[in-house]
C-alpha cells in the first residue's frame, strides 16, 4: 500500500529510520492518539526522503498485532483464536 492509501483506509502512519533498522523517525506515542494530516506526511518525505512507513496499532488504527517468531506455534495460536486467518496476515521483514 502506498503512503495515502493508508491514510485513506484510516491507519495512523509514522516514518521509519532506515538505520537501525525498525526504529521509528519520530516521537510515534503521540501518533497513538492523533494522525499525521497530509501535509505532516509531506513534510515527512521531504524531510527523511523514500522511507518506509508504519502503521501504529491500536484503536487509532482499529488494528492489533500477533507477532510469531517460531511457525511451529502456528496450531497452538489457531486453537486459541480459531478464526486468525479470516483476519488481515502479514509477513514481516
Amino acid at each position: 500500500m502506498q503512503v495515502e492509501e493508508l491514510l485513506k483506509s484510516g491507519f495512523s502512519i509514522i516514518p521509519m529510520k532506515a538505520e537501525p533498522a525498525k526504529q521509528p523517525a519520530v516521537y510515534w506515542k503521540y501518533y497513538q492518539y492523533n494522525r499525521a494530516g497530509l501535509k505532516e506526511i509531506e513534510r515527512w518525505q521531504k524531510q527523511f526522503g523514500d522511507t518506509n512507513y508504519a502503521i501504529v496499532c491500536g484503536l487509532i488504527s482499529d488494528l492489533g498485532s500477533i507477532d510469531v517468531d517460531d511457525l511451529k506455534q502456528i496450531p497452538e495460536l489457531l486453537k486459541r483464536i480459531p478464526n486468525l486467518f479470516d483476519t488481515c496476515v502479514i509477513k514481516t521483514l
